[in-house]
């Protein structure tokens, strides 16, 4: 139902960004936790993290109503540090969005509570790179996590591609492809121009876009990216005209960050090489707004996809 409401709400929206030039906030994300219990190689969430007094569900109810409501924002993604260590704060921010649409962004490494939502659950590799960049071994534990989530049609997978796991894109779609309703994929967005993870553009990251564009003809309805918003990673031209404007993002204290998801509130902090993204929310909607990429509305077809790990269940 909530599906259903927001469809023409986002059309109205859309009509009034694309021929009035009106530049209206559609999506958001809030960090809702300052804490993660784990410390990834590729994470930019370490970069700015300051000790600070987390927001009550009351707290974070005011400001989804400031920030995400008042300006008309209908899909947000709740994040931290790991979003699920405050699930008092996810099931607040839920319910005050009422109709709208929110996801959770997790490791994957706690239960994925039924909360009547999306889950985006972060996958680096094949089990030995993910442990590695994870710092831990939690693959495992992961998979399990998924298996066991009574809603497995409402998860899906987010690989971060990098110079770690470049070669392991077809391993992840191979081993995701029987438990989550579909994958997107993005790049790793180094705030350092020394970033040892960050994939250079040129052969080796083509080679490996060419690999993700091939595998969303042998898995149709699986791989969310569309084929303009994977070319985009291709270099950086793009990032000048980055519809930033697009999204509202939260810190863990209620307060708006100063570009994009990956940033930070304060103008001093480190902030990301924007030449260099690889982030997907932003090349999507670069793609849509920018170069009229009508290929998102294949996303009907990826919303009805049956997981196949689910229907052999059903079946036995």
């Amino acid at each position: 139902m909530k599906k259903l409401v927001g469809v023409p709400k986002l059309a109205h929206e859309l009509i009034q960004i694309k021929w009035f030039n009106r530049k209206i906030p559609i999506f958001g994300s809030a960090d809702v936790t300052n804490r993660c219990n784990l410390k990834c190689q590729h994470c930019y969430w370490w970069l700015n993290r300051e000790s600070q007094k987390e927001l009550d569900p009351d707290e974070w109810r005011n400001a989804v109503k400031q920030n995400f409501i008042k300006k008309g924002v209908i899909s947000i993604t709740l994040a931290g540090g790991e979003p699920l260590l405050r699930p008092d704060v996810v099931e607040a921010i839920i319910q005050e969005m009422g109709w709208r649409t929110v996801s959770i962004v997790t490791n994957g490494t706690l239960p994925l509570v039924d909360f009547g939502v999306g889950y985006f659950i972060s996958i680096d590799g094949t089990e030995t790179v993910h442990d590695t960049i994870r710092g831990t071994p939690v693959y495992k534990t992961v998979k399990q996590n998924v298996i066991d989530h009574p809603e497995v049609d409402d998860v899906f997978i987010n690989m971060t591609v990098n110079s770690l796991n470049y070669e392991c894109v077809e391993d992840v779609v191979r081993d995701w492809y029987d438990y989550a309703r579909a994958l997107t994929f993005q790049f790793h967005t180094p705030f350092s121009h020394h970033d040892r993870l960050w994939l250079p553009y040129g052969k080796l990251r083509d080679r490996t876009i060419d690999k993700i564009l091939q595998m969303k003809e042998d898995h149709p309805g699986f791989i969310v990216n569309t084929s303009k918003q994977l070319n985009l990673f291709r270099d950086g031209k793009w990032t000048v005209n980055c519809p930033k404007w697009f999204f509202v993002n939260l810190d863990a204290s209620g307060k708006t960050k100063q570009s994009c998801v990956i940033s930070n509130t304060d103008e001093n902090g480190t902030s990301p090489i924007c030449e260099r993204c690889g982030i997907g929310c932003n090349a999507g909607a670069y793609s849509g707004l920018v170069l009229s990429d009508t290929e998102w509305f294949r996303m009907w077809k990826v919303a009805r996809r049956a997981v196949p790990f689910k229907n052999k269940l059903v079946s036995s």
